[in-house]
Formats: structure tokens, C-alpha cells, sequence
């Protein structure tokens, strides 16, 4: 009689558990927010947000998985749990494979977007210094990625995000080369405009300057209003009022 009462006291916690489980997201699936989405060949989407340089996420099946940045020969290679997700570049087309803990093939896919939902505000690209400039040490670089509203001129910009090497340095005779992502923990508000700033500096001396290719004599707007979601700089030296050599 005991054990009878006992389980008429339990069921109704087990059921209450149950349903709970079933009608609250888990705080990783209210955190993630997608911005590449990938087509296997067996017809499964994976959805992937590379969240850190060193982090990264992926839903698979319904199922968000946390990664970590692993070593590898090539590409880009996450370890989480039970799963490996292997990226070989980026961009439209670009290979992915999904392991198994074993190493094992899951899944071959391609990408097939950069953002599946715009709901963060992700950027990425690549910043290039050329050969011929002049080598230097002991810098600092800031990118930076800024929101403002274009419907109020006199409202300052809002610093969003940002990407800040301390020790930056160049040879002359080799170019320096490094990808970058920015805004990928940030809400995209469409009815806002974003743009990205280059600078490296030797104290607070702006000494160069990133240009960016798709708009190198304007402001490098991104994101909305037509700006793009890839983006590639060219630093080059400023003059003395701080603007770009020729």
C-alpha cells in the first residue's frame, strides 16, 4: 500500500518535469543564433554560429552543439561531444564534414548561405597589408563594427564590437594576412545602419588605415541598407592629417 502511495505522490512531479522539459528551450538553443547554414548530401541542414575565433556552434537534427577550435592540417576544425565539424574555407560551395567522435563520416556538406536568418549581426572578411609597406612593431589594431540610425543625423554612432590586436606588427616584403568576425553575438536590427573602422596605432597616433574594397572612397557600411555580410580590407600608411596615402 505504501509503494502505491508513493508513486500517486511522484507521478504528478515526473509528468510536471516531463512537460517542462518539452516546452522550455534550453538556454544553448535561446543563445544560438545561426549565420551559415550548410546542404549535405543526404539532405540533413546543418546551421553553424562561429561564435568566437575559438568557439563555435552547431544545430544538427534538431540538436545544438557546443564546439571548441581543435588543431588541424587544414581548414577549421571543431570538437565537441560525440561530434568534429570540419569547414575548408568559406563562402558559398565551401566543404564541411560532420564526424562522429571516432572520426568517423556523418555528413558531407556544402554551404549554401552566409546568413540563413539575419538575426545577428555578423561580419566577416579579411584584412591585408601589402608587401611594399614599410615594416613596423609594437602597434595596436582596432577593428571595429558600429550601429547607427540613419533616420537621426545628429545621434552619435554606437560601438558594437570589436576586434583589437595589442603588438600588431608587419615585414615589409611579406604580406600580412589575417581573417576576421565581428558581430556574431550581436542582435541585427534591420532598421539600423553598421559600418566597420580600421585603424592601427602607435599610441594614440593613428599611423594606417584599412580601406575597404567595396567602398574605398566611402564609409565601409555593412549588414543593411545594401551592405554587404563579407567584407576585405587593404591597410595602407596615413599622411599627417591621418589619411590614406596614395
Amino acid at each position: 500500500m505504501r509503494n502505491k502511495f508513493t508513486w500517486l505522490l511522484v507521478s504528478p512531479l515526473l509528468f510536471a518535469c516531463s512537460q517542462a522539459d518539452k516546452t522550455a528551450p534550453s538556454v544553448a538553443e535561446q543563445d544560438f543564433l545561426p549565420s551559415v547554414s550548410y546542404h549535405c548530401d543526404s539532405g540533413e541542414l546543418v546551421e553553424a554560429a562561429y561564435t568566437t575565433e575559438q568557439t563555435a556552434s552547431i544545430r544538427y537534427k534538431q540538436r545544438i552543439h557546443p564546439l571548441n577550435l581543435t588543431v588541424s592540417a587544414s581548414g577549421a576544425k571543431y570538437q565537441g561531444e560525440g561530434l568534429i565539424w570540419w569547414t575548408k574555407g568559406s563562402g558559398p560551395g565551401s566543404e564541411a564534414m560532420l564526424l562522429n567522435a571516432k572520426g568517423e563520416n556523418l555528413e558531407n556538406c556544402k554551404e549554401v548561405s552566409m546568413v540563413v536568418n539575419p538575426v545577428a549581426a555578423q561580419v566577416v572578411g579579411e584584412f591585408v597589408i601589402p608587401k611594399s609597406v614599410g615594416s613596423f612593431d609594437g602597434r595596436r589594431l582596432e577593428l571595429v563594427l558600429f550601429k547607427y540610425d540613419p533616420r537621426i543625423a545628429d545621434k552619435a554612432a554606437q560601438r558594437v564590437d570589436s576586434l583589437v590586436i595589442e603588438d600588431f606588427s608587419h615585414v615589409q616584403e611579406f604580406v600580412t594576412q589575417q581573417d576576421f568576425v565581428l558581430g556574431q553575438n550581436i542582435k541585427l536590427d534591420p532598421q539600423q545602419g553598421y559600418y566597420l573602422t580600421l585603424f592601427v596605432l602607435d599610441g594614440q597616433r593613428r599611423t594606417h588605415m584599412g580601406m575597404c574594397q567595396h567602398s574605398p572612397d566611402n564609409l565601409c557600411k555593412v549588414l543593411t541598407q545594401g551592405g554587404p555580410l563579407q567584407v576585405d580590407f587593404v591597410i595602407n600608411p596615413v599622411d599627417n592629417r591621418g589619411e590614406p596615402q596614395p
